[in-house]
């Protein structure tokens, strides 16, 4: 049995290498990771390390859809959540002159290398069945003031942005706009709004090797759900690979 995996692998680097930083743009189903290795080198170019899977490089994009008015809005992910954790066989990290050797100019700021599973000889059929669950819950609830309705010096006015009306423990009072009378309540509305995030992973992997042919194929589903109603994630991932050698040689 293993560890639950972070359905993002930028996630799961975090505190495992000496200088990396993972920075997150929200803890929401599909939020954006942004990686920082051995700090910032720009002040307006990205300072993220170069990403390469099985040996083509990738940009782990980050970036969000903001509105007309520098509003932020939808965050889209980043380039490696696209990635599934189940598929890759091993993962290094390059710095400094060893990775500007290999890779020049655009590995300024590190590199990653991901190694992705190929096929290799297993026992058996080589199926492999993976399933995880997680739960996540709201760790501090902020303390409201729920006394007094809406209003001030204790009268209810429905246009008011202030929460110093009348005591709202079920009694009515006469509204100043229309002369009706209405009910004041306490409601829990942060309580009643959040919920239990959940996230489920499931897949299924085959990876064989054979007289010089490998396979490997996957099919990995993840749903996530956050802790506030329409943050969620619905992911599939289809993997296929194969290879061949030929002549006297051949493993």
């Amino acid at each position: 049995m293993v560890n639950a995996r972070e359905s993002n692998i930028a996630n799961a680097l975090s505190g495992k290498i000496s200088g990396l930083q993972v920075i997150r743009s929200s803890s929401g189903p599909g939020g954006s990771s942004k990686i920082v290795l051995r700090g910032n080198n720009s002040l307006t170019g990205s300072n993220q390390p170069l990403i390469v899977i099985d040996g083509v490089p990738m940009d782990n994009f980050t970036g969000g859809v903001d509105d007309p008015y520098g509003n932020t809005g939808m965050d889209m992910g980043n380039g490696l959540a696209d990635i599934n954790p189940e598929d890759i066989e091993s993962m290094s990290v390059l710095k400094g002159a060893s990775a500007a050797a290999l890779y020049g100019s655009r590995a300024g700021n590190g590199v990653i290398l991901i190694t992705t599973k190929s096929g290799k000889k297993q026992p058996g059929l080589g199926i492999t069945i993976n399933a995880g669950i997680t739960t996540e819950t709201m760790f501090l609830k902020p303390k409201l003031q729920n006394t007094f309705g809406q209003g001030n010096y204790g009268i209810y006015d429905k246009e008011s942005r202030k929460s110093w009306g009348p005591v709202t423990d079920g009694s009515r009072t006469v509204d100043n706009w229309n002369g009706d009378r209405v009910q004041l309540n306490t409601y829990d509305n942060i309580g009643n709004y959040f919920q239990t995030g959940t996230s489920f992973n499931e897949g299924i992997s085959f990876q064989q090797s054979y007289d010089g042919t490998s396979v490997y194929a996957s099919i990995n589903r993840a749903d996530d759900k956050g802790i506030v109603p329409s943050a969620k994630l619905n992911r599939t991932s289809v993997t296929l690979r194969g290879s061949s050698e030929f002549g006297p040689e051949k493993r």
